[in-house]
């Protein structure tokens, strides 16, 4: 019988009932939760972009669903790129010293 063990940086806290785990504090793990967080997020936006597609085909738009999701995505994702955009050069000018 093999015993699951956790690795040293992922240790629990607690022994309650949804007691948090410690995350990597060495640098060199670093690296390796960002790759894993990365491979998540495309993981996840795969998953949602299908589930919105598929729901998008069964809808009374038929055909043009999928078309008019993916305008409504794109339009979302550059509505955000200027949010942060707006974000940047505002941090920006507060950074600067007064000349």
């Amino acid at each position: 019988m093999s015993h699951w063990v956790l690795p040293r940086a992922w240790e629990v806290r607690d022994r309650r009932i949804g007691g948090a785990l410690r995350l990597p504090t060495r640098p060199r793990a670093a690296p390796t939760v960002a790759a894993a967080l990365s491979v998540s997020a495309f993981n996840g936006g795969t998953a949602v972009g299908a589930w919105l597609g598929a729901s998008a085909l069964e809808s009374t738009l038929g055909v043009l669903g999928p078309l008019t999701v993916a305008i409504i995505m794109a339009v979302l994702g550059l509505l955000t790129l200027l949010a942060m955009a707006l974000m940047r050069a505002t941090s920006d000018e507060k950074a600067r010293p007064n000349a």
